[in-house]
């Protein structure tokens, strides 16, 4: 059965659609002008359009412009979404790599541009072999460690951009045996594909797009309401939440769990000599400070004021002792250095462990004895760390 779809419709359809995409992710960035990948995205449609335009008006206009340079500025495109997703990931683009691609599709379509069906067929397997080159780079770059809930999107646009790459691989076999229509336009299964399956690879590629840009906006929301903005750490709602689900975890895997409470000493100090700005200054400085020293697991977070609580998974409380003096020690060799100055400070430190077999453990009573223990600290000079014990866990039953 012979398929009796026009191309050159088809080819126009594909125009329109590809302009639609372009608005789509236009209205998106309009609506997020800080996600730079949504620029190289728009550009990765808009530069197709003027290529397909270009095929479209062959015949019309000189054919330098409707070969050479639509087949560039369509290699272009998909350059251009591959940087976009590097950007996405905050992945620094390989522009070098992306512009040798670009020139070689140039160079390919400068040599074989002349007439004849030899040429023809040269032309075609150069473009078809970088075509599904770039589109399994692009495939690549979108195989990226995100949350799970963005897994869905990436996965439609690998599976989009793998079926983009074996078409063309398929297109690339077949002219390398000279069996493929003898024009671009010609009628038939191939010259159908040849404008339908990219073009719906490509829509399904900027629908999922949409769904990651969408999914990391409503992640950052969720962040938003999670962060204490003044300092960046967890606010003292979200500590409060990943303190007992770690609770949770560590009674049910027998695990070890230890926090600390960080103060910074004669805070109040440092706002009347310096001022407040200066003051919360430190508070997020204390904040970048300890993360520096932290393991990728831990989590610190704001309680009030300028105390900090730091959850530590899997710690002993000689562990978390010792982390705990490593960030006293990095606080006091890193002052914070202002426009008038450095202004220095120090940081007392309670530890207090959770025991695989403590009867009656939840987070307030945790925070609690290492609330203890920071007082202990205080008590003893400022500037130390100091550990809960046996005595403090009955001064805190005992209510003193």
């Amino acid at each position: 059965m012979s398929i009796t779809l026009d191309v050159t419709t088809l080819s126009f359809m594909s125009l329109l659609i590809f302009g639609l995409m372009c608005g789509l992710l236009l209205m998106m960035w309009l609506g997020d002008r800080k996600e730079t990948a949504l620029l190289f995205w728009i550009a990765s449609y808009f530069l197709p359009s003027l290529g397909l335009a270009g095929l479209l008006l062959r015949g019309t206009i000189p054919d330098i412009l409707s070969i050479v340079g639509a087949n560039t500025v369509l290699i272009t495109g998909f350059v251009l979404a591959w940087w976009g997703n590097q950007h996405f990931f905050n992945q620094r683009p390989s522009y070098a790599w992306g512009i040798g691609i670009i020139l070689a599709i140039l160079v390919g379509s400068i040599i074989f541009y002349g007439p004849g069906q030899e040429n023809f067929v040269k032309r075609v397997m150069v473009i078809s072999a970088l075509l599904s080159l770039i589109s399994l780079i692009n495939a690549l770059s979108l195989t990226k460690r995100t949350p799970p809930s963005m897994w869905p999107a990436q996965g439609l646009a690998i599976v989009a951009y793998l079926s983009i790459a074996s078409f063309y691989a398929l297109r690339f076999f077949l002219a390398s045996r000279q069996d493929i229509p003898p024009g671009l336009f010609a009628s038939g299964w191939l010259g159908v594909i040849t404008f339908l399956l990219p073009t719906a690879g490509s829509a399904l590629i900027a629908f999922a797009w949409i769904l990651l840009v969408n999914q990391r906006l409503r992640l950052r929301l969720i962040e938003t309401h999670q962060i204490d903005l003044a300092t960046g750490a967890l606010n003292r709602d979200s500590l409060a939440e990943t303190g007992a689900a770690e609770i949770s975890r560590s009674r049910r895997h027998g695990n070890l769990l230890s926090v600390l409470l960080l103060d910074i000493d004669h805070f109040r100090r440092i706002n009347e000599r310096y001022g407040q700005a200066v003051g919360n200054a430190w508070l997020g400085h204390l904040v970048t400070v300890a993360r520096g020293v932290l393991r990728q697991e831990d989590r610190i977070g704001r309680l009030a004021g300028d105390e900090f609580c730091v959850i530590l998974p899997q710690t002993d409380p000689h562990g978390a002792a010792l982390l705990a003096e490593r960030i006293r020690l990095a606080i006091e060799a890193t002052p914070l250095q202002t426009g008038s100055g450095t202004v220095p400070a120090t940081v007392s430190i309670g530890v207090a462990a959770l025991e695989p077999n403590d009867i009656a453990p939840d987070w307030e009573r945790l925070c609690a004895s290492a609330d203890m223990a920071l007082h202990d600290a205080k008590r003893m000079g400022r500037n130390r760390v100091a550990i809960a014990t046996a005595e403090t866990a009955l001064r805190l039953s005992s209510g003193l």
